[in-house]
């Protein structure tokens, strides 16, 4: 028969079992209803770490292949979590930006409006437009889209950065293009861009001498440029690269209205060299041609 100290050790090592029992039981449940996301294991070693990998897992693997930079941080700019796109954007790796302020990162002049982001109030779905300090190279435009985020009852935010570099590089492209249709239309010659002879574009000027609407037609057609008396001037002779400066020639248009011109001419190549098609300059000089007659 077992010694009352006996029994009553087991029933402590029985009570403990049931208790050990049930954390492992609580564990397994928590694990399957996804609620924890990392265990904390005991051993001769010391305390280990396993993250798990469910719903979470599949979520946090989706942002980091974003093509989009993700950030996580506190309201003071302290960096929790950058997915690789983001290290890629500033040149570093996440582990070297995590701990860090979303400032070192930023343009000393857009600090303002990460302030505005971090410490202010009614974030949800805000956008700006900032530049990146990036290692190495200059800075790149971005913007970011901020929302807010309760970790634990501390607030945060999360940012969603997105590469604006190409975007603007075709703004600066199209402005340039505007600028440059604009220099086209204003320009007091009339000036005709030709491919495979025939006219595709024209300015207002051309127009004004033409009398017609050229486009889409050949240009020794629509205009008939008298050089001299056994010479008339043909877009053809552009093809080989040869260049026109500075020649006097006659052009009459249907109606029976003359005009003195000052011709000049030449291929219009491509960024290899290619000829893609001619480039043809009319400045009118009727009147000072007029002028000298009645002079002389």
């Amino acid at each position: 028969m077992a010694k009352p100290k006996a029994k009553q050790k087991l029933a402590v090592e029985n009570d403990e079992l049931r208790v050990r029992l049930q954390e492992l039981e609580d564990t397994l449940g928590a694990i399957r209803s996804g609620t924890v996301d990392a265990i904390v294991t005991s051993g001769p070693a010391g305390d280990r770490g396993y993250t798990l990998e469910g719903a979470d897992y599949a979520y946090h693997m989706m942002v980091e292949s974003m093509n989009e930079g993700a950030v996580t941080m506190m309201t003071d700019g302290t960096i929790l979590y950058v997915n690789r796109t983001f290290g890629q954007m500033t040149g570093a790796s996440p582990s070297e930006i995590v701990g860090r302020r979303i400032h070192d990162f930023v343009s000393v002049s857009d600090h303002t409006i990460v302030d505005e982001i971090t410490h202010g109030a009614g974030v949800v779905g805000v956008r700006k437009e900032i530049r990146l300090i990036r290692e190495s190279a200059g800075d790149i435009p971005v913007q970011i889209s901020v929302s807010p985020i309760n970790l634990g009852g501390t607030e945060a935010r999360t940012l969603v950065v997105t590469d604006l570099s190409d975007q603007k590089r075709l703004e600066e492209v199209v402005a340039s293009e505007q600028f440059s249709w604009m220099l086209f239309e204003q320009a007091q010659e009339g000036i005709a861009v030709c491919i495979d002879g025939c006219i595709v574009r024209v300015n207002n000027a051309f127009y004004q001498i033409c009398g017609c609407l050229p486009l889409m037609q050949p240009f020794d057609k629509v205009m008939s440029l008298i050089v001299s008396e056994s010479e008339t001037f043909s877009v053809d002779i552009l093809q080989s690269g040869k260049t026109i400066r500075n020649r006097e020639v006659r052009y009459q248009r249907p109606d029976g209205k003359s005009f003195d011109l000052i011709l000049n001419a030449g291929p219009l190549n491509g960024r290899e060299g290619a000829v893609l098609g001619s480039l043809i300059s009319l400045m009118d000089v009727t009147e000072i041609k007029q002028a000298e007659q009645q002079i002389a």
